[in-house]
């Protein structure tokens, strides 16, 4: 039987990356629609930066920041195609001018890997910022003893008149 303890760390353990995976999607969906086409990276600092408090291993979190870039550009863009904007042919217009064969899907899917690639490299640099929860994250229980190349030396030998005394 599992203790409250036990299911309470499990639920954080389980809930944070569901809960801050759909903030991502949004924070870089309406970042890009207000212009900033940096937004997937902003976010990954800001996961790395949350990874890192919280102890919470880099592939995890690498993996979560891929997602929120590519999703929240997929959905940014499925949004403005319904609405009726011409994602399609200005995607088009854009392969033609970057020298790619004139596919729309082909834009939409390069779009989509720079809007990951932001997102990692911004997960690795928030993760990087807090190098102190990161090296707590990796040993809790850094040891307490000298360094072994410290040799005591004959004054630390020496007792005390109270210590011989006893």
């Amino acid at each position: 039987m599992l203790s409250q303890r036990m299911v309470s760390a499990r639920l954080r353990r389980y809930t944070a990356p569901l809960l801050t995976g759909p903030v991502g999607v949004l924070l870089v969906a309406l970042g890009s629609a207000a212009g900033l086409w940096y937004a997937p990276f902003a976010v990954g600092v800001l996961g790395g930066a949350a990874g890192a408090v919280r102890r919470t291993r880099l592939p995890a979190r690498l993996g979560l920041a891929a997602l929120s870039g590519a999703a929240g550009w997929a959905l940014l863009l499925g949004w403005r195609a319904l609405t009726g904007q011409p994602v399609g042919a200005t995607a088009e217009t854009i392969a033609a001018l970057a020298g790619l064969p004139s596919s729309a899907a082909l834009a939409v899917a390069a779009t989509l890997l720079v809007a990951v690639l932001q997102a990692l490299a911004g997960c690795a640099a928030g993760w990087a910022l807090l190098p102190a929860a990161r090296l707590a994250a990796a040993d809790p229980a850094p040891a307490a003893t000298a360094p072994a190349s410290v040799r005591p030396t004959s004054s630390d030998l020496r007792l005390t008149s109270s210590e011989q005394a006893s």
